[in-house]
C-alpha cells in the first residue's frame, strides 16, 4: 500500500512544485502535460482529451498534472499542506491537493509498457518506475531533435536515459556507438532490459548502459580502475580512444539538472557536434543556451509550453 498526491499547477511551475516535492520525501513523481496525453484515473472511468471525466471543465491550457508517491501516509499529508501553502512562479493560487491510497501496483507499474515508432522501428518500452514513455512533450522534441542531429554511424551519449528511449531512438537513427547514463539504479535496470529486448537495433551496435559519465577526453581510464568504469572505454571488442568525445549528446533533464551536468557534458561533445536539450519550459531557453558557453542554438522544436533545443559547438570552442 501506498499513498499518492495530485495536484494540478500550470506548466511554468511544475519544476518547482517537483522540487518540492522531492524535498518532502517524494518517492516518485510523474508529470503529464494537459492536451499532450489522454489521462485515465482507474477509479474515475475514462477520461476525454484533455484529461478531465466526461462532464467536468478543463483547466485552461499550458497545465500539468503532478502526480507524486510517498511511503508513508503521515509524509503525503505533510506534503499535502506544504503544497496547498505554496505559491509557484507563476504567482498562482495554491493548487486543489488531493491525497488517497493506491495498491504499489497502481503508482509504479512494474510491468507498465509503452510502444512508439522512431525511425521505422517500433520500440517496445518496459516503463515500469523509469522515465520515459514516449509520451510526454519533452521525449517527443528530443527524438524531434535527434531526427535531424543524428548521422548514421555517429557516437551518440544519452545522459540520464530513463527507460532508454532516447538512446534507443538514437540507434534507430544509424547512431552507434550510443552510451545510456543514469544514476537511478531502476531506470537503469529498466533501460538494460529494453536494450537486451531490442535486439534488432542492437545486435551489432550494442548500447551501453552505465551509471557513470565517460571521463572527460583529457584523462584515460586507470589500469587498476573497477571493471564496471573501464567498461565505458570498450566498445566492440576494442577500446575508445583516450580522447574520444561524441558526435550528439542528448540530456532529457529539467533545468535544475541541466545546470548541474552542464560543466560535465559539454567537453564530451566533439568540435562541431550537437548538443540536445529537452525537459524544458520555453521560458527557460534562454537560461538553458546561457549555461553552455561555446555552443550555438542551431534548431528548436516547441509543444504547447515545453521547448526543445539543438545546440552545435564552436569548431573552435574548447
Amino acid at each position: 500500500m501506498g499513498w499518492i498526491l495530485r495536484t494540478t499547477v500550470p506548466s511554468v511551475d511544475s519544476e518547482a512544485l517537483g522540487a518540492l516535492l522531492w524535498d518532502l520525501h517524494a518517492t516518485g513523481l510523474a508529470e503529464i502535460a494537459r492536451g499532450d496525453t489522454t489521462v485515465t484515473d482507474p477509479d474515475s472511468g475514462p477520461s476525454d482529451a484533455n484529461g478531465a471525466p466526461p462532464g467536468e471543465g478543463n483547466p485552461a491550457p499550458g497545465s500539468v498534472d503532478i502526480v507524486a508517491g510517498f511511503a508513508t501516509g503521515p509524509e503525503a499529508d505533510a506534503a499535502a499542506e506544504a503544497v496547498r501553502r505554496w505559491t509557484g512562479p507563476s504567482g498562482a493560487a495554491a493548487p486543489d491537493v488531493t491525497v488517497a491510497t493506491v495498491d504499489d501496483h497502481d503508482w509504479l507499474d512494474p510491468h507498465r509498457t509503452a510502444t512508439i515508432d522512431v525511425g521505422g522501428h517500433r520500440l517496445e518500452l518496459l516503463v515500469g518506475g523509469a522515465f520515459g514513455d514516449g509520451t510526454h512533450p519533452s521525449t517527443r522534441l528530443a527524438l524531434d531533435l535527434l531526427a535531424v542531429m543524428v548521422r548514421p554511424g555517429a557516437a551518440v551519449l544519452d545522459v540520464g536515459t530513463g527507460t532508454g528511449v532516447l538512446a534507443l531512438g538514437a540507434r534507430a537513427l544509424g547512431a552507434g556507438p550510443v552510451v545510456a547514463v543514469d544514476t537511478d539504479p531502476e531506470a537503469r535496470r529498466v533501460a538494460l532490459v529494453n536494450v537486451t529486448n531490442a535486439r534488432r537495433l542492437t545486435r551489432s551496435v550494442p548500447i551501453e548502459v552505465t551509471g557513470e559519465l565517460p571521463p572527460p577526453p583529457t584523462a584515460s581510464p586507470s589500469p587498476s580502475a573497477p571493471p564496471g568504469q573501464r567498461r565505458l572505454w570498450e566498445w566492440g571488442g576494442g577500446e575508445l580512444p583516450p580522447r574520444r568525445r561524441f558526435a550528439v549528446v542528448v540530456a532529457n533533464l529539467v533545468l535544475g539538472e541541466q545546470r548541474d551536468v552542464a560543466p560535465l557534458i559539454g567537453p564530451l561533445v566533439a568540435p562541431g557536434g550537437a548538443l540536445v536539450l529537452a525537459g524544458l519550459l520555453t521560458t527557460q531557453e534562454a537560461d538553458a543556451a546561457a549555461i553552455h558557453p561555446g555552443f550555438d542554438v542551431v534548431e528548436r522544436r516547441t509543444s504547447g509550453d515545453w521547448i526543445g533545443l539543438a545546440l552545435r559547438r564552436r569548431a573552435s570552442g574548447p
